[in-house]
């Protein structure tokens, strides 16, 4: 085979590598699809060896600086992998004997729990009290103590007192309590937190079990860690089929063919389980952050495959061969895939740059993923698709009319699309300053986790779960016990138990002062810091030799003595502190310390929320720089591959506006962002470049290869890719909002974000970057559409016959429509108008229509003909009626309607109905419709008239008081004599003539003083009224006639109550503003002299109608873009509204040009003359020869 075929069935060449290679892998398709199945199959296989993690701290890389300060905190004391274990009766408080004896039994169960070091709770608290000269110190509910009455009130009292306890353990109405057990855990972080939750689980289920009246909640960093996991285990097992059903669905209704959809699903997850393979080949492991990336390949790998079968379907259904689709595809899809894919696995790759290693591997996973998805894409899919049995799609595939129709509107209406897309975009940006930083990881889980709920109770009922942790440094070793160590310490504690965030301090100053107090009398005067340095010592010595084993003070204090620790717990009403007010008050804290920490200015907080706060704070700035460079990298292939500098800046636009309108409207819709949004702007500039280069590498061919102007180029890029950029936006956002639906908000603000990203960069692509390519690659004239894009279309929306029509009309306006001119700018002069009197937003008629609205709630939303005596109605067809002179008046919706139900109505088969041949078309469609014969008579000539009533008979004599098009006025005397001469009924459409004409504006007719003589009035109240609405006037026995039996009084809606109150508003102002005629004919007659003057023929007609008739259309297109680029816009009238080769542009005077104006409108037609050959135009020549005839007859007289 060498080439492929064109639409017109001729061969086009292909590249030799493309044609040679299509050749290869089709004649070797059979073992092109087992090749790729294998090799797919078993890099897969490496899924096997893919290990998950729980751990929470892989949000934090090596060298996070809050990673290190915690690993030192650690260090130093102990680690802070805890749980947090709340125990909740249904009723009352803990302090009852069954309950304190559950709490002592459950503290003794949970030190048997796996790699457990530490539990503490209100029963083993070691409690301090002296009993003679002797310090007793043991635990606040002994083993062995009868819990009677009094030691009940006793063990209340001293845990609700206690400044340990309180907020921490024991809430401050005492009926919650609180069991916190730390751990070591070993290297194997994942199997031993699944052991730890797995014990912890079978307990709480044996306590439930036994105890019905006592709920046990759990939470801290052990339950956080294996919510992680759970989340991570969910994504991967539940969503991941989800996307699987979606996908399957989704892609049988939008490409419509099984095989198609087959080829498609395939691809996605052959690319997703090879990626997923090689992450386990290479030991990546899995967590919470990185477990979306098989779901994300197979969104991206779909969207590739969507660009091969939708074109493949494309051209399969036009009639080419399975084997050339399928080469067309490849060759049509090769180049933009290509740098897609390119593109698509720098965006990803660029997330290595962020903070959070989960996301490294996210993006690395991905890139691969999307490099394996193109390779499969010009490999399995065209060797798939030349197997699979496929039948030609019968229908069209989605979005193919959608797509046209888009790009057929920004065309035409390309400046408004522009502006109102760069006001939509700044509008959104603005949403951007609503954004705060804010990480709330209890809110990373959505309520189906029981972490979620659990930590809720307990923050709403017992404590906080947000911890930060300071190491007080002294000065060297046993410093702890200076007295200025331990003031500075104090001082601390206090100002932190002020702090309306924190609801418990553990600090060694409490020991210390409780040890002074029991040794010196338990007086509550002597609950202070001993005094001196070998005092203190000997306090923490006595105390530790009396705590038990697995309660010392090593978690608190440092083994030589050189530093406490202090342990700050916060909540904020019954909730956690959110990121966004935790990082202020570590800093207020900071800033205590600077100022009074003596030896600790430098002490740093730490803890996992805290690490969370400055993480999305710390990954927007990595970000930054690897977004900047994945930038710059992807712009410099953008302007290499498109070879064009001006493209390809052009290009970056729409790229950058979808983050930004995306994140802008997450700043009104949500207003925070995380860790996960963070990388939202890097991953999907890749993917949003995507659409981008198919669209520009089809508008490019169109200009480069097919000599397209701009406006055809980018039809033809909307033909050409329109369709599959629908297909594949759809499906990606699709893809992405089934991750939106995670209960993991990592996940889910991803998946959310990015889909309405991806949803604003279809916006873009199919309204910004056409509207902004035609603002800077401006050549060629508009057209009215592309001859390709119908063509192609026809197959589904025409017939032979209009498909012919269609062909001849395209072919004749293919250098351009003459009504098609440029948009005017802020000082065009525009004469298309037909409000002659300037009375359009006139004060007194715009408020009899608001007031009738704001008052009046009966809409007529009905046949005209029910409305037929409705008062309002009524009135003003009575007033009308008056001010015409005729008996009575119908309103009709249009002036249309009336013009054609009125001949409908008083003609039938056996009346002639005699046309001048100008007048409007409605007035020939109502003859044409009425079925009576039609004889038509020259413009203006009532001999013309009288010879065809002469040859047929009586009937109805139809003309124009003033005619529209060329702004002559009908000799209706003398028609009047013919049409009573020989017994014929005379219409007259006086549309032009109503309010400019006649004393108060009462038209021609009566100015004429023939009111009773014109036999029957239409008009159109859209010129000198300014308003849509028609009037039918004459003899009221027909007019009820007509009022009941007219097609439009029957079948379509009446006019609306406020245009009535225009109407009567309209009326009184043209007949109480007499001014607006005088000034419109004195404006009208003098540029009209001026114009004959210059040459031009307008002296046929004294109306306020000048019509500057150039001929041919080709003529008045060049006088319309004379007069256009001057800003001088007239109205363009051509066939089928003007003869053939009578074409011309109306200027249509109104009373409200002012002197300058009007001078300018001269100045203008006079230096244009030349520019358009005036002296050649056929009306000129027809001036000369009237001109010169006059002067004959004046010799010969």
């Amino acid at each position: 085979m060498a080439g492929k075929r064109t639409r017109a069935g001729k061969l086009m060449a292909l590249s030799p590598f493309i044609q040679s290679y299509c050749d290869f892998l089709l004649r070797n398709r059979w073992l092109a699809a087992a090749l790729s199945l294998l090799i797919c199959l078993s890099i897969s296989a490496g899924a096997l060896q893919l290990r998950t993690t729980p751990d929470n701290r892989v949000f934090f890389g090596e060298s996070n600086p809050d990673l290190k300060a915690f690993e030192m905190l650690e260090a130093a004391y102990r680690e802070g992998n805890d749980v947090l274990i709340a125990v909740a009766p249904g009723s009352g408080d803990v302090f009852t004997a069954p309950r304190l004896s559950l709490l002592r039994e459950l503290t003794e169960a949970l030190w048997s729990t796996p790699h457990a070091t530490r539990v503490d709770s209100i029963s083993n608290f070691q409690h301090s009290h002296v009993i003679g000269d002797e310090l007793v110190i043991n635990d606040l509910v002994p083993n062995g103590l009868p819990l009677t009455e009094a030691a009940i009130a006793g063990i209340r009292a001293a845990a609700l007192a206690e400044p340990a306890l309180g907020g921490l353990l024991i809430s401050p109405n005492g009926r919650v309590a609180g069991i916190a057990v730390n751990f070591r855990l070993p290297e194997k972080t994942p199997e031993a937190i699944r052991e730890i939750v797995a014990q912890l689980r079978l307990l709480e289920t044996d306590i439930e079990a036994r105890y019905p009246d006592i709920n046990i909640y759990m939470t801290g960093n052990i339950m956080l860690m294996s919510a992680f996991d759970e989340a991570s285990v969910d994504d991967m097992s539940v969503l991941i089929p989800a996307m699987f059903v979606a996908i399957v669905v989704i892609m049988t209704i939008l490409v419509r063919s099984f095989a198609g959809m087959a080829a498609v699903v395939l691809l996605a997850v052959l690319s997703s389980m090879t990626a997923v393979g090689v992450a386990g080949w290479f030991g990546i492991v899995i967590n919470a952050g990185s477990s979306s990336a098989p779901l994300i390949i197979l969104t991206m790998a779909l969207a590739y495959g969507v660009h091969l079968v939708t074109k493949f379907l494309a051209d399969f259904g036009s009639g080419w061969s399975k084997r050339e689709a399928i080469i067309n595809s490849v060759e049509f899809n090769l180049s933009p895939v290509s740098l897609t894919s390119v593109t698509s696995a720098i965006g990803f790759l660029s997330m290595n740059g962020s903070d959070a290693p989960p996301f490294h591997d996210l993006g690395t996973i991905v890139a691969i993923g999307v490099t394996t998805a193109f390779l499969l894409s010009f490999t399995f899919v065209p060797a798939i698709l030349a197997i699979m049995p496929i039948k030609k799609p019968r229908k069209r595939i989605f979005g193919q009319r959608l797509a046209v129709t888009v790009g057929s509107f920004v065309v035409g209406h390309r400046r408004w699309v522009f502006w109102t897309m760069s006001a939509l975009i700044v509008l959104l940006a603005t949403g951007i300053s609503r954004i705060e930083l804010n990480d709330d990881w209890v809110g990373y889980f959505d309520q189906r986790y029981e972490f979620r709920h659990d930590t809720e109770f307990i923050l709403e009922n017992l404590t906080g779960i947000d911890l930060l942790e300071y190491s007080i440094a002294a000065e060297g070793e046993q410093g702890i016990f200076e007295p200025s160590y331990l003031a500075m310490l104090d001082r601390f504690t206090t100002w932190l138990r002020q702090q309306p965030e924190v609801v418990n301090v553990q600090s060694l100053s409490d020991v210390m002062k409780r040890l002074n107090r029991d040794l010196n009398g338990g007086g509550e005067k002597a609950y202070e810091l001993p005094g001196e340095r070998e005092l203190a010592a000997q306090y923490l010595l006595l105390y530790e030799m009396s705590l038990p084993r697995g309660l010392d003070l090593n978690d608190r204090v440092m083994v030589d003595r050189s530093g406490t620790r202090v342990s700050v717990m916060l909540r904020r009403d019954g909730a956690n502190l959110p990121s966004k007010e935790l990082r202020p008050l570590a800093k207020r804290i900071d800033q205590w310390l600077a100022r009074n920490g003596d030896t600790a200015r430098e002490a740093q907080g730490s803890g996992i929320s805290l690490m969370f706060a400055y993480l999305s704070e710390r990954n927007i700035s990595a970000m930054l720089v690897s977004t900047a460079i994945a930038l710059l990298l992807i712009s410099g292939i953008l302007v290499l591959a498109l070879r064009s500098i001006k493209i390809g800046i052009a290009s970056l636009v729409p790229n950058f506006v979808p983050a930004i309108m995306g994140f802008g409207l997450w700043g009104y819709l949500q207003g925070e962002v995380g860790v996960a949004v963070s990388v939202v702007a890097a991953m999907t500039f890749g993917i949003v470049v995507d659409d981008t280069i198919h669209f520009l590498s089809k508008y490019l061919q169109g200009r480069r290869e097919l000599g397209k102007g701009p406006e055809e180029a980018i039809l033809y890029s909307f033909r050409s890719v329109g369709t599959a950029l629908l297909v594949t936006t759809l499906v990606l956002v699709a893809g992405f909002l089934v991750l939106a639906t995670s209960g993991f908000k990592v996940s889910s603000s991803l998946g959310l974000l990015t889909a309405i990203v991806l949803a604003l960069a279809l916006v873009a692509d199919f309204l910004f970057l056409p509207s902004l390519l035609l603002q800077f690659d401006r050549v060629a004239k508009d057209v009215a559409g592309d001859l390709e894009v119908l063509a192609d279309a026809n197959r589904f929306t025409e017939l032979p016959g209009l498909t012919l029509r269609v062909q001849k009309y395209l072919e004749r306006i293919r250098d351009g429509h003459p009504l098609r001119g440029r948009p005017p700018g802020e000082d065009a002069i525009e004469l298309w108008s037909n409000d002659y009197l300037s009375i359009g937003g006139h004060p007194q008629i715009v408020r009899a229509q608001s007031d009738l609205l704001r008052g009046n709630h009966d809409r007529p939303f009905m046949s005209a003909a029910l409305l037929a005596q409705k008062a309002p109605i009524r009135d003003v067809e009575k007033k009308l009626a008056a001010f015409l002179g005729v008996e009575d008046t119908v309103l009709c919706q249009s002036g249309w309607c009336a013009n054609v139900d009125l001949l409908q109505t008083i003609a039938d088969k056996d009346t002639p109905i005699y046309l001048d041949i100008y007048v409007h078309a409605s007035l020939w469609e109502g003859a044409r419709m009425s079925n009576a014969p039609v004889h038509p008579f020259r413009h203006n000539q009532p001999d013309s008239l009288a010879a065809k009533a002469r040859r047929h008979g009586p009937g109805i004599v139809v003309v124009d008081t003033v005619y529209s098009a060329n702004g002559s006025v009908c000799p209706l005397v003398e028609i009047v004599a013919v049409a009573e001469q020989y017994g014929c009924l005379l219409v007259a459409d006086e549309s032009h003539s109503v309010g400019t004409y006649g004393a108060n504006g009462e038209g021609l007719v009566a100015d004429l003083g023939l009111s009773d003589r014109v036999h029957y009035r239409t008009l159109s109240l859209s010129k000198a009224f300014a308003t849509r609405a028609g009037l039918v006037a004459g003899p009221a026995r027909v007019m009820e006639f007509f009022r009941h039996e007219a097609r439009s009084m029957l079948f379509s809606s009446a006019v609306m109550p406020h245009e009535i109150a225009g109407l009567r508003a309209t009326l009184e102002v043209i007949q109480s503003e007499g001014w607006r005629r005088d000034k419109l004919w004195q404006r009208a007659a003098y540029l009209r002299r001026r114009l004959n003057e210059l040459g031009y023929n307008v002296d046929e007609s004294d109306s306020q109608v000048i019509a500057l008739e150039a001929g041919p259309e080709q003529r008045s297109m060049q006088l319309r873009d004379a007069l256009e680029s001057a800003g001088i816009f007239g109205a363009v009238f051509c066939a089928p509204a003007t003869p053939q080769n009578r074409s011309l542009i109306r200027l249509s005077i109104n009373s409200a040009l002012t002197d300058a104006q009007v001078e300018r409108i001269i100045r203008v037609c006079a230096d244009v003359r030349d520019a358009v050959d005036l002296e050649t135009w056929p009306s000129t020549l027809r001036r000369r020869n009237r001109r010169k005839a006059k002067k004959e007859e004046a010799l010969a007289s």
